[in-house]
């Protein structure tokens, strides 16, 4: 095996794992998106491949805290 070849595997590899993350973050991200399937979701659809991006591109442990500061139970409805 050569170097290109090793180098071309450690590419494919790197763009597997981004897509895995990606996908999790996703299927994490669908709980917080406002749908008539969600009515609680706090991010609109239209801005979720704008959340989606960002968090998947987070550590582990900001990723985890990205997502417990969307937790539902930090946000609350107000009455005008």
């Amino acid at each position: 095996m050569t170097f290109a070849e090793i180098k071309e595997m450690q590419k494919q590899f790197a763009e597997m794992a981004r897509s895995k993350k990606e996908m999790e973050t996703k299927e994490k991200m669908n709980s917080f998106i406002f749908s008539e399937a969600n009515p609680t979701g706090k991010i609109a659809k239209k801005s979720s491949d704008k959340f989606i991006a960002f968090a998947s591109k987070l550590s582990d442990n900001l990723a985890a805290e990205f997502f417990e500061i969307l937790n539902p139970s930090n946000f609350q409805t107000v009455e005008l």
